[in-house]
């Protein structure tokens, strides 16, 4: 559990910067395309030229989108078994050796998973497949 919060973060982390360069990519071929800047990818694959561009953006966006439910399910499955790992803190008669410094490094990174785990949401990745 030690290292799940870092590895969650991490991940994040990664899907971010590839959502940053995948917007800058299809910024990129917009500019060659159109006069506007920003697209969703279902207008992109209305731009497209005729033929493959538009077929392999729109396996690109059904591939995407089954990706993000993907990393929704495992999402919402790492958010219900990390709540219910939680320990409970120690009471407020505890003295403090009866404090178990383990137990409390596991709720600050069952915590810490949590809020990555929260974090995964993805709305520019969202906005940019559509509706």
């Amino acid at each position: 559990m030690s290292f799940t919060a870092a590895e969650l973060e991490k991940v994040i982390e990664n899907l971010r910067f590839d959502s940053l360069a995948r917007g800058m990519e299809a910024s990129a071929l917009v500019s060659e395309w159109t006069e506007q800047e920003q697209q969703t990818l279902p207008s992109l694959v209305s731009l497209a030229p005729s033929g493959l561009w538009q077929e392999l953006l729109e396996e690109h966006r059904r591939a995407m989108s089954s990706l993000l439910s993907g990393i929704d399910m495992v999402a919402a499955a790492n958010n219900s078994l990390l709540k219910g790992g939680t320990p409970a803190p120690a009471g407020e008669g505890s003295e403090a050796s009866d404090v178990d410094l383990s137990a409390i490094a596991l709720a600050a990174n069952i915590q810490r998973a949590v809020a990555a785990v929260a974090s995964a949401s993805l709305p520019a990745v969202r906005e940019f497949l559509g509706p």
